[in-house]
């Protein structure tokens, strides 16, 4: 399948995108804990299988086990931890940390597959927060290994489809995921 996009990407990590028209790229390789369903009426399962408000400030998310990054890494309450971390540290300059994260607050891994993703204030929307591309999880061996820089050049996700090349300003190409946790992608 080729898919045209009228502006180059300027990287491929998911944390630092700002343009929702990159987002159709991105998503073939990340996926967040929860997704919008196809008609945009409800928030549905992805990486999390359930979830369950604690208290107005606490959100307690069962994680789907058996889910790898496409380098092996498994999928687990540190990811979800690293990944969001990286969001919020200032240091990362994601573009939507103050204006759609301000109230997040580092997650607590309760047990390997189960994070408490926690806010400053109550957040009525939070789980409609946490549908979005930024909040996509990384595999953070793979990226404490490589660093921004590499990693936003050869990304791993936990997608139906792996990166194989990017040429900058031209074609990103990926390849079905053959163990992809919801089946091998039929195209």
């Amino acid at each position: 399948i080729r898919y045209l996009l009228n502006q180059a990407v300027p990287t491929l990590d998911p944390q630092l995108h700002v343009m929702r028209v990159f987002e159709s790229v991105l998503r073939n390789c990340y996926e967040p804990l929860v997704q919008r369903s196809q008609d945009m009426k409800t928030i549905e399962p992805a990486l999390a299988e359930s979830w369950e408000q604690i208290d107005p400030l606490t959100l307690r998310m069962k994680l789907r086990k058996g889910v790898k990054f496409h380098n092996g890494e498994p999928f687990n309450a540190q990811a979800v931890k690293f990944s969001v971390d990286r969001v919020l540290d200032p240091q990362t300059a994601a573009p939507f940390r103050k204006s759609r994260y301000s109230l997040l607050t580092s997650p607590n891994v309760v047990d390997e597959y189960t994070v408490e993703i926690k806010t400053v204030k109550p957040d009525p929307v939070l789980l409609s927060r946490l549908t979005g591309w930024h909040m996509t999880m990384i595999p953070p061996q793979y990226f404490k290994e490589k660093g921004t820089e590499t990693f936003a050049k050869s990304p791993v996700g936990t997608g139906p489809y792996k990166f194989v090349e990017w040429v900058r300003d031209g074609p990103i190409t990926f390849q079905k995921n053959s163990d992809y946790w919801r089946g091998v992608p039929k195209v």
